[in-house]
């Protein structure tokens, strides 16, 4: 979300996404300062990345997603620059995950413009 500018905040973790189930703590790599992390997540949820250079990276709104997805909510939520955020495609790519996604998704109902097909929009 830093690479985004959806956080402003020094990342201390970066999460690569796996299909792998060698993760855990004993897998991460402590690199200048940040502790890089594998979590593995379903095949159906493997999705929204693009290549920057030698990298695939989450797009704004997966990466949003994923946070959500993996640690149940977003770090320092009150300071994230959401309004950058494309709404309908976090919107489309929120309907594969499952439905406690949406929920926390819809919690962010106050810093992001409505939501269709959320409770409320």
């Amino acid at each position: 979300m830093n690479y985004h500018g959806i956080s402003l905040q020094s990342p201390m973790v970066c999460t690569v996404i796996t299909l792998s189930p060698a993760v855990g703590r004993g897998r991460n790599i402590p690199y200048q300062g940040v502790t890089i992390e594998f979590s593995k997540i379903s095949p159906n949820l493997f999705f929204g990345f693009n290549r920057v250079d030698d990298f695939y990276i989450a797009t704004p709104e997966k990466a949003v997603l994923d946070t959500l997805h993996l640690r149940k909510s977003l770090p320092a939520e009150d300071e994230m620059e959401l309004e950058n955020i494309d709404i309908e495609t976090m919107n489309e790519m929120a309907s594969q995950f499952p439905l406690s996604v949406t929920r926390r998704l819809y919690s962010l109902h106050r810093t992001l413009p409505p939501i269709s097909g959320l409770p409320g929009a």
